[in-house]
């Protein structure tokens, strides 16, 4: 945990030297696919299909800020690679909404705060790469 932790601090350190956007995010979950789901409160419109156009895909989707153009990759520090598809009346700002398989584990995500890497851009990417096979390296998957 003082591995990751270090990690963290020194990613932040560098986002801010490298320019790299990662931020704290406001992180609640939804589950548009769950068969107890209802409409207008899990989802609106076709729950089968994002703003994007893309497929609803939990653990790939989320929803993010209209300031985040849809298709942009981020990675959400104890969770993993994500990619933005969605919209939501409320995810506006700091806000990221992950799409998960059920109720269930959007209850057990619940409301709480994530550090969010942006990668919006090459350089971000290469960055990411590396500090994935650093990770990798250590045994750490998320």
């Amino acid at each position: 945990m003082r591995r990751i932790l270090l990690i963290i601090l020194f990613l932040l350190a560098a986002s801010v030297a490298e320019g790299y956007q990662i931020y704290s995010f406001e992180m609640t979950a939804y589950a548009p696919l769950d068969p107890r789901a209802q409409e207008g409160v899990c989802y609106s419109g076709n729950k089968y299909v994002t703003a994007s156009g893309k497929r609803t895909t939990p653990h790939i989707s989320v929803a993010m800020d209209k300031s985040i153009p849809f298709g942009t990759w981020v990675y959400i520090f104890g969770i993993g690679l994500r990619r933005v598809d969605d919209r939501g009346g409320d995810i506006v700002g700091r806000r990221i909404d992950l799409c998960v398989n059920t109720q269930k584990e959007a209850f057990r995500i619940g409301r709480r705060n994530a550090l969010v890497w942006i990668l919006d851009n090459p350089n971000d990417r290469k960055a990411f790469i590396s500090f994935m096979k650093k990770k990798q390296n250590h045994g750490d998957t998320k």
